[in-house]
């Protein structure tokens, strides 16, 4: 069963987004598959570094799309993406400087980001 699965909830409206936030559910996915095996420690940094450059990717393309749109709210939503990659930057350095493993919070900050930031913040753009 995966960590993370998507669900009509997550739904914003807007197809290219939608695929996105299956695309990095699907990374999430598969980074926590590896952290909770056997996999070595650069495999797991592999699929790290891999959700995190698309996490980067798709913040700019979120943030293209809503001022393409002249989406009210473009500069509140640039802070909370800056927040959430300082955070993610953070659990990255943690992990590569002295653990095998991710830490368990950092998919329990992924989960909460994901249900909260999706269904109560992206979705507000998707009705816009």
């Amino acid at each position: 069963m995966p960590f993370f699965e998507w669900s009509d909830e997550l739904d914003t409206n807007v197809d290219s987004m939608n695929k996105e936030h299956q695309t990095l559910i699907n990374l999430m996915n598969k980074l926590y598959d590896l952290n909770s095996s056997d996999a070595p420690k650069d495999e797991i940094k592999k699929a790290f570094d891999e959700f995190a450059s698309f996490t980067i990717k798709h913040f700019k393309d979120e943030e293209e799309y809503m001022a393409s749109i002249n989406y009210e709210k473009l500069e509140v939503h640039k802070k909370i993406h800056e927040d959430l990659l300082k955070k993610v930057t953070e659990f990255k350095t943690n992990f590569e400087q002295s653990q095998n493993k991710l830490e368990n919070s950092f998919f329990s900050f992924l989960s909460v980001w994901l249900n909260s930031h999706i269904r109560g913040i992206d979705k507000q753009y998707g009705a816009f």
